[in-house]
């Protein structure tokens, strides 16, 4: 059985409220992310019956609060789509979009709000859902 593809979701940087006791931890964070209010919306947006789906944030500096937005850290950005191999990259947010939108990468990109905005639809997380199914199924279809 062939994997299924990957999708590399780049949300703008991670936050946390309060101070971390033992440090920095990405797998804290990310069991953190998607229970969060982020996370749950962005889970309306991913076919994730289809892709295999991997999240870096455009910068790894952790905030002290959801309005901090640090910019992209290209080096940082660059290592982890070098890393991941993407077969589509989501963007999430200006600053992700701005970010890989620089690089010039050769993967099919998808932009949407960032899944905290607050009018974010449930329509648009569907729309967006969409068009990474069809792209899931362009790919298949080339082989």
């Amino acid at each position: 059985m062939k994997s299924k593809p990957v999708l590399l979701v780049v949300l703008q940087c991670p936050w946390r409220k309060g101070g971390l006791s033992n440090g920095w931890n990405p797998r804290v964070w990310r069991r953190e992310l998607w229970l969060s209010r982020t996370g749950i919306r962005l889970q309306e947006a991913l076919p994730t019956d289809i892709f295999e789906v991997k999240v870096c944030n455009a910068n790894p500096t952790l905030a002290d609060s959801p309005d901090g937005v640090f910019p992209a850290d290209l080096v940082h950005l660059r290592r982890v789509i070098h890393r991941i191999q993407p077969s589509v990259v989501l963007t999430c947010g200006s600053v992700a979009q701005r970010a890989v939108a620089s690089m010039a990468i050769s993967v099919p990109v998808v932009a949407m709000k960032h899944p905290a905005y607050r009018l974010l639809s449930r329509q648009m997380t569907a729309e967006i859902k969409s068009q990474l199914v069809q792209l899931a199924v362009e790919m298949f279809v080339r082989g």
